[in-house]
């Protein structure tokens, strides 16, 4: 009799043991690497600045109104990290990469520009201030895929598998708009009571390369 119940005791701690933790999904690594960032449902595991007007609707991030920021709790250095984006007309968006939290405008990181129609010349998949696209590879009202990749210096930025920016950091850039040795957040933008921007499927893999 003891001999069923100790056999039963581990049948069940090893169910246990092997029932999927959907909690962690946004923490867990699949088969090749990537992490979830977004679980789909809320705001765990990112931060909004400013009181920002951001929500969360069938699966997707929805942000508006004044500028504000959603910054990642976690950091990385080097990465590939993709997003499913969606514009509104005229509006102007970005993703923060090596970004810190602030509650304001980011003062570190780079921003690679989300834009299809806004005012604004830098065109979607252009590092703001740094290299640009006058040319937008996305259009409003579709989703589209931001690809971004960056290894010690270098950063490449793809939209829709297109690669739109190759740049390779050179040495002795001390302006905070740069990649930074150790790293930092993400951080979703949105520029004015004019933009709305759509983020869904965030994900992340970091990589131990080095240039």
């Amino acid at each position: 009799m003891m001999k069923s119940m100790g056999i039963a005791a581990v049948a069940v701690l090893c169910a246990t043991l092997f029932i999927p933790s959907h909690s962690g999904a946004a923490d867990e690594a699949d088969e090749k690497g990537w992490i979830s960032l977004f679980n789909g449902k809320d705001f765990t595991g990112w931060r909004i600045s400013e009181n920002g007007d951001w929500k969360v609707e069938d699966g997707v991030i929805v942000g508006g109104g004044k500028r504000s920021h959603v910054f990642s709790d976690k950091k990385f250095k080097d990465f590939e990290f993709k997003a499913e984006c969606q514009l509104e007309p005229g509006s102007n968006s970005g993703i923060y990469f090596h970004s810190d939290y602030v509650e304001t405008w980011p003062v570190v990181g780079l921003e690679v520009q989300l834009n299809n129609t806004h005012g604004d010349p830098r065109k979607t998949g252009s590092l703001w201030g740094v290299t640009h696209t006058f040319e937008s590879a996305a259009k409003d009202n579709e989703w589209f895929e931001l690809h971004v990749k960056v290894v010690g210096k270098h950063v490449q930025t793809f939209v829709n598998g297109k690669m739109i920016i190759d740049y390779i950091q050179p040495n002795g850039v001390t302006d905070d708009r740069r990649v930074r040795e150790d790293g930092g957040s993400f951080a979703l933008h949105a520029h004015d009571p004019k933009s709305v921007m759509k983020f869904r499927n965030i994900r992340v893999k970091p990589l131990n390369s080095k240039e």
